[in-house]
């Protein structure tokens, strides 16, 4: 069985006296939920400031999870992005001290976003002056799009030359439809794999982005995640409607607009053909990632969810050779 794993957490908790015992009880509820694998972001325990790992609060965060026996992986803060050049030397110092969280706790594969490109001047006055309700999000020119993305892969390969010293691999998370986001698509995200030409570098496939995505830009889900599935070193899950509209860019619960991170079966991603699909080509962790709105509930209906259908698939793999010998 694939092994489960939750993000950790799902909100920011400082780690004070008060956001420690909070931090505790999450870590009791996930245990006894048997979970797997914890996906720290660094950036929701305050462990990384200024750029430089803040060892005082890290060994907080060590001490809390000693008694346990997780398996971790590490989110880079989602502000990072490699994608904006001015950027890079920064966002290199801030990747290289979760390298050194993940060498901390012996993480080794660590989740990337694919990044955003950064419009042009003119674009981005007519972003900032237009307002959410006109604006749905930037297509880039074929020119344009592969100018960015070859961008992409030549930053990549100084996160994974880095990566190597510290035996992590990096996993390139394919993008939701945020305004300005790249690889959409599996293809561009096999593109910058393919690229990078790194051995250490492979895909964090998101289903509840591809799912959206396949939706709004009108191509097949399944057959897409076939497509990643080969280059695919870890997983998130999570659930959505596959509905966006350009008037709530953002999430919003009540339409069931947006990426909106929800428990597993509660939205409409066909999860019995995604576990299917998952069973016969991937063996890496599945991170269920949802939204802090959700609490205790939301992850122990998810687990729940997804044990089930996992053992399905399991038992009709382990029926099918005696009835091939009835035959």
């Amino acid at each position: 069985m694939n092994p489960i794993g939750v993000n950790f957490l799902p909100m920011s908790i400082w780690l004070t006296t008060e956001g420690m015992k909070k931090i505790a009880k999450w870590l009791n509820f996930f245990s006894e939920l048997n979970i797997e694998v914890l996906e720290i972001s660094p950036h929701k325990f305050n462990l990384i400031i200024g750029r430089k790992l803040a060892r005082e609060n890290v060994q907080k965060l060590l001490d809390l999870l000693s008694p346990y026996r997780f398996k971790y992986t590490i989110h880079i803060p989602d502000e990072v992005n490699i994608l904006d050049t001015h950027l890079l030397k920064y966002s290199l110092e801030v990747i290289k001290s979760c390298m050194e969280l993940g060498q901390e706790l012996d993480a080794k594969i660590m989740v990337l976003h694919s990044g955003y490109i950064i419009p042009p001047e003119q674009e981005l006055q007519r972003v900032m002056w237009a307002g959410p309700r006109n604006i749905t999000y930037v297509e880039l020119s074929e020119e344009e799009k592969y100018r960015a993305l070859n961008q992409l892969a030549q930053n990549l390969t100084k996160c994974c030359d880095l990566a190597r010293d510290y035996g992590i691999t990096i996993g390139l998370e394919n993008g939701d439809l945020g305004l300005t986001h790249l690889c959409r698509r599996v293809s561009e995200l096999l593109y910058v794999v393919v690229k990078a030409k790194r051995d250490n570098l492979g895909i964090t496939l998101d289903i509840g982005h591809l799912y959206i995505c396949s939706k709004a830009l009108n191509f097949n889900f399944l057959k897409a995640m076939e497509e990643a599935l080969p280059h695919t070193i870890h997983m998130h899950l999570s659930d959505n409607y596959g509905l966006y509209h350009p008037y709530f860019p953002e999430h919003n619960v009540a339409y069931g607009f947006g990426d909106l991170h929800l428990p597993l079966g509660w939205g409409d991603i066909p999860w019995v053909q995604v576990v299917n699909r998952v069973f016969q080509r991937y063996r890496g962790a599945l991170i269920i990632e949802l939204s802090d709105k959700y609490g205790e509930e939301g992850y122990r209906v998810s687990v729940q969810y997804l044990r089930k259908l996992i053992e399905e698939v399991e038992k009709k793999q382990k029926d099918l050779p005696s009835r091939c010998e009835e035959c």
